[in-house]
């Protein structure tokens, strides 16, 4: 008894073929998200930075330009006493 193939199928060449392709999909794209994810963070470093400096230039502006009520008038030394105590 002899058996003859008469027809070959190339299905498990194809399946392996399918799988391949979609690791060499998911992979590129596991890559492309991390680089993404590394632009972003880096990205938002640099504007804390800058919106930091800002905010404290902002500040020492604010500081600076505003007269405060701790130095007494002519002596330029803290007025060291309380408000709210004024007999002290």
């Amino acid at each position: 008894m002899s058996v003859t193939l008469t027809h070959w199928s190339p299905q498990p060449r194809r399946r392996k073929t399918n799988v391949a392709l979609a690791y060499r999909v998911v992979t590129a794209c596991v890559v492309a998200a991390a680089v993404l994810a590394l632009l972003l963070l880096a990205n938002s470093i640099v504007d804390y930075r800058y919106v930091s400096k800002l905010l404290t230039v902002q500040q020492v502006r604010v500081n600076w330009t505003t007269p405060s009520s701790r130095w007494s008038g002519s002596s330029g030394r803290a007025d060291l006493a309380s408000p709210h105590c004024r007999n002290c």
